[in-house]
């Protein structure tokens, strides 16, 4: 009996230390919460964060060249080498994400449940060029910016606007929804609506 309370006693022991250790580990993100300076080469690097590249340089572009240059320790150690296809970047706690096209990264204003940032979106378009008497056919790349935010449970990624906004509340937030559904400015009221959603689902960071 004597041995089945003390291991009762342990167990119970072990199971506080770890709730305790979980809840000091991790904290309620506010804007005050510090995130690491480095290049983040996924979305789960900046969950975590952590990113993967902490000695790192950003160059500006000029005003005729524009854009951004990141770059990391090369692999041979020989420099500096060009980082591509990243998430983004966090310097002095401004968190930069990749807009899709190459040098390109939006400052976040909106972290929390839902993330909002801007996006190139690249499109082509058929076209026919009859400036040699007969139809040459070629394709005109053209590039509009959208809004979008990220699921921050999932990583999805999710258009910001007003019908694939009322699903994911249809489906996440019933009673939000049915308040979206009735406003009269619907369309007007999504940013309202997602800041929202922000305040009704926290979202927790590790504690640094």
């Amino acid at each position: 009996m004597k041995y089945l309370i003390l291991i009762f006693f342990l167990t119970t022991v072990v199971s506080a230390f770890s709730q305790e250790n979980d809840t000091v580990r991790y904290v309620q993100y506010d804007k005050n919460y510090k995130f690491q300076d480095g290049i983040y080469m996924t979305f789960q690097e900046f969950k975590e964060n952590d990113p993967s590249i902490k000695d790192f340089k950003v160059i500006k572009g000029s005003q005729f060249s524009g854009g951004t240059t990141l770059e990391g320790p090369c692999s041979d150690k020989s420099g500096y080498c060009d980082i591509k296809n990243c998430w983004g970047y966090v310097q002095n706690n401004a968190v930069y994400i990749s807009q899709g096209l190459s040098g390109y990264f939006y400052r976040l204003q909106i972290i929390g449940a839902l993330i909002h940032y801007f996006a190139f979106n690249i499109f082509s378009t058929p076209m026919y060029d009859y400036s040699y008497g007969y139809p040459y056919h070629r394709n005109q790349r053209s590039v509009e910016n959208q809004e979008f935010l990220i699921e921050f449970a999932t990583g999805k990624r999710i258009e910001f606007s007003y019908k694939p906004f009322l699903l994911f509340l249809q489906i996440n937030d019933s009673e939000l929804y049915d308040e979206l559904r009735k406003s009269k400015k619907k369309r007007k009221m999504i940013y309202h609506f997602m800041l929202q959603y922000n305040e009704r689902h926290p979202i927790c960071f590790p504690l640094q």
